[in-house]
């Protein structure tokens, strides 16, 4: 997935099939459902697709749907992904997506 972008405007997010993403590494980045055309959206615990009536409208909280991408040390291609408003990483117990404060800022996976 191409994570690279020069612009802030979620309607010219890169694609990757069925889920964008705009903004680079170093940067905050939306995570678009290319199927909804909504984004990935928290308000602290679950997660969900989002949207108004364009990509261009992020709400009263844009926070709440960007994202950082945060480099696993020693795992090529790997990131903990962070959101934005709630300083909380994208997680699963194997079932359900949400956001959890359970990660590790040094980089070092738990098992």
């Amino acid at each position: 997935m191409d994570i690279s972008s020069e612009s802030n405007d979620p309607s010219e997010a890169c694609s990757d099939g069925d889920v964008s993403v705009l903004g680079d590494e170093m940067s905050r980045v939306y995570i678009i459902s290319e199927a909804h055309r909504k984004f990935l959206d928290t308000h602290g615990k679950d997660v969900w697709v989002w949207s108004r009536h364009s990509l261009l409208d992020t709400g009263r909280c844009p926070d709440n749907l960007r994202w950082r991408l945060h480099a696993v040390e020693g795992k090529p291609d790997t990131y903990y992904v962070i959101n934005e408003g709630h300083e909380k990483n994208l997680n699963t117990n194997g079932m359900n997506v949400h956001v959890s404060a359970e990660w590790y800022s040094d980089c070092r996976c738990p098992n």
